[in-house]
């Protein structure tokens, strides 16, 4: 039987939820409850927000009038090129 080369991966992820679970047991019920709501909080509060906010039907028109006139003048790549450029500079090929 082949060795499994997850397995320290596991053990580790288990002697933390290990730790994590005698840690609660050792609290008190009302800590515990606190550390149920923080927690709670954290998922409920978390509302990812758009970096680029929405954009006018003007400012689309200028972008895409922009994009078509570099292009007209040779200043844009293929886009095989491009990701080949990207895959190259990052080491993936």
């Amino acid at each position: 039987m082949a060795a499994d080369p997850d397995k320290n991966k596991r053990r580790k992820y288990m002697n933390i939820l290990e730790a994590t679970i005698a840690m609660l047991e050792s609290m008190p019920d009302e800590d515990i409850n606190k550390v149920y709501k923080y927690t709670r909080q954290l998922f409920e509060e978390i509302k990812p927000e758009n970096p680029f906010g929405p954009l006018t039907k003007e400012q689309v028109l200028t972008d895409l009038a922009i994009s078509r006139k570099e292009f007209e003048q040779g200043k844009s790549l293929d886009a095989r090129e491009a990701i080949m450029e990207m895959r190259r500079s990052h080491g993936f090929i």
